[in-house]
């Protein structure tokens, strides 16, 4: 079954359908960033208060509602919940609704590419959030994002440049190993001629999943504008907190995500210009 889009009330259906996915996926994202760091699984427990430890009923549950509701309070204990859970659900929304809205109502992005453009953002936000607050992108979210990258290339194959579904998931998987292979080699040399890590374990695993999901054409892209990303943003702070810029740390996770985003809001913008006229 498709949706006829030149209808408008379709379209904004479907567009209030993004939001209101990120807003879910946004909630299920905050739901990780407090329970992976503490080795607790996010699929078996049930939502709960983490002061009390009360079940959280189905509607006090709703993304982005049942903290406004609420007041940001627990409806038993009456403890207050951290503003990030709000905050991380209306800008998944949002971001959802924004990059669908580019497809949708500006035929800026190809249909094909919205549920896989969402997805790359979705990781981004965690690979983003996990690098700034931990410093470390834990195996299960990379690994995760790399075999569902695999798994969308068989079901939008067109992204990969073919029709063929299985071919689409053969070019995902070959690129994601050959990024990992070529980033892994990479990192060694650097660490034995900087004498110190270039990148960690996690950066090469997130950009091998970024390569599954988007091809090496978008992976390539990425890297690029994370690298250059992250010296500029390394740069500055070293500046600004007088420190050797070899001694400045750069979160290359979020680099990554900055990278990710640039991608799927410009891809058509990007591959227009010589440099890169060749990842189209």
């Amino acid at each position: 079954m498709t949706v006829d889009l030149s209808i408008p009330a379709a379209r904004w259906i479907v567009e209030c359908g993004f939001f209101l996915v990120g807003a879910s996926l946004g909630s299920f994202l905050n739901v990780c960033f407090w329970r992976i760091p503490r080795g607790e699984s996010v699929v078996t427990t049930p939502s709960h208060c983490t002061s009390c430890q009360h079940k959280i009923a189905w509607f006090d549950n709703l993304p982005v509602l049942s903290f406004l509701i609420l007041r940001g309070r627990c409806r038993y204990c009456r403890a207050p919940y951290s503003p990030r859970y709000f905050f991380i659900e209306l800008a998944t929304a949002l971001l959802f609704a924004a990059f669908g809205a580019t497809g949708i109502f500006a035929d800026w992005t190809p249909k094909s590419f919205l549920i896989p453009g969402c997805a790359a953002l979705y990781f981004a936000i965690a690979i983003a959030w996990f690098d700034l607050r931990y410093g470390v992108i834990p195996r299960g979210v990379t690994v995760t994002a790399f075999l569902g990258g695999i798994l969308l290339a068989g079901c939008f194959p067109l992204n990969f440049g073919t029709p063929d579904r299985l071919e689409a998931m053969l070019f995902s998987a070959a690129g994601g190993i050959g990024f990992y292979l070529a980033l892994a080699i990479f990192s060694q040399i650097g660490k034995r001629l900087a004498r110190r890590e270039i990148l960690g374990g996690g950066d090469v695993k997130a950009a091998a999943a970024v390569a599954a999901m988007l091809s090496w054409k978008g992976a390539f892209f990425i890297l690029f504008a994370a690298a250059l990303a992250g010296v500029i943003s390394g740069g500055i702070s070293a500046i600004a907190h007088h420190r050797q810029i070899k001694r400045q740390r750069v979160a290359f996770g979020v680099a990554l995500a900055v990278g990710i985003a640039l991608w799927c809001f410009g891809k058509g913008a990007i591959v227009a210009l010589p440099f890169f006229c060749a990842l189209r």
